[in-house]
């Protein structure tokens, strides 16, 4: 997402949970991961447009790390753990580019091309 999007995302979620929007939604997440449904300190960077992100995390649970990268679904409640770090995953996608299980089209973005 550009940078104006990360920051509006970033700050409607964190509006909706000063609003208690989320309270009593159940959630279940990988270890290393705060609980919640959604915490301040999750910096969407890449969304699927429905609502879905991935994170970077600065604010990890007690076995976490801070700069991993978390995957927030907003339907189901679910929180996993995609990357120990941004780097990884980073490193990851390359991998995946290379291999070219991925390639790029301009006005879709990144494309399994198998499918």
């Amino acid at each position: 997402m550009p940078l104006s999007e990360v920051v509006a995302h970033w700050k409607m979620l964190g509006e909706n949970l000063d609003r208690n929007e989320f309270a009593g939604i159940d959630v279940t997440a990988d270890i290393g991961l705060a609980p919640g449904f959604w915490h301040k300190g999750w910096i969407p960077f890449i969304s699927n447009g429905g609502g879905d992100y991935y994170c970077l995390d600065l604010a990890p649970g007690e076995e976490g790390a801070i700069g991993q990268i978390v995957s927030f679904n907003h339907e189901i409640g679910e929180r996993w753990l995609v990357a120990p770090s941004l780097r990884m995953w980073l490193s990851d996608l390359v991998q995946e580019l290379q291999a070219v299980r991925f390639s790029y089209e301009k006005g879709k973005g990144l494309v399994n091309p198998s499918k």
